[in-house]
């Protein structure tokens, strides 16, 4: 990972993250001036460095907090017009189905369908649900 900045504080870009996987987050985070480009792996939990491809564990109270910021983001998204369907993956098995107008955490996309924890376990729903 390049030299260790000893000391040096743990500070997350928040902008940055992007959920490329039902378990898998792209995210980008400073060791004091040193930017790095990573992946977190959030059922391990562990996270990924791009420039060395060197799988990384929490050593201390900032990078678990770290992981758990990046694993555990979301934004809010209404689903405007119940009932809709949660699903396992695109157009897949249903999970469980919102009956009413609610707000849920959105935490990325796949193309049209985004992922959502609503039914307590990551699921998937269609673009055309839910209103930003």
């Amino acid at each position: 990972m390049g030299q260790a900045v000893t000391g040096a504080p743990v500070q997350l870009d928040a902008c940055s993250f992007n959920r490329v996987s039902l378990n898998s987050v792209n995210f980008t985070y400073y060791l004091g001036s040193q930017k790095i480009n990573a992946q977190a792996h959030c059922q391990n939990p562990t996270w990924t460095t791009f420039h060395d491809q060197v799988t990384h564990q929490p050593q201390s109270t900032a990078t678990a907090n770290m992981l758990a910021r990046v694993c555990n983001s979301g934004e809010l998204a209404v689903v405007f017009d119940p009932p809709s369907n949660i699903r396992a993956s695109p157009n897949g098995a249903i999970l469980c189905t919102v009956q009413s107008r609610v707000s849920i955490k959105i935490y990325g996309n796949q193309g049209e369908w985004y992922y959502t924890d609503f039914c307590g376990s990551m699921g998937m729903i269609h673009t055309s649900q839910i209103h930003f």
